[in-house]
């Protein structure tokens, strides 16, 4: 009984460490890109100006 029931407290103690371990890293993911949000926008060129066409005069 005592060995079923170091398992059992075992398993939990994994169950616990794994759930801490996945919401860590969610809130790494969730920094990160809030981080990165801004760093996008302040990256973006600005858009290119429209050019008329040229006419081809090797056509």
């Amino acid at each position: 009984m005592i060995i079923i029931d170091n398992l059992l407290y075992g398993m939990l103690a994994g169950l616990i460490t794994l759930k801490v371990l996945l919401l860590a890293v969610a809130t790494v993911l969730l920094v990160h890109n809030l981080a990165k949000r801004p760093l996008q926008k302040r990256a973006t060129p600005a858009p290119a100006r429209r050019r008329r066409p040229r006419i081809d005069i090797y056509a």
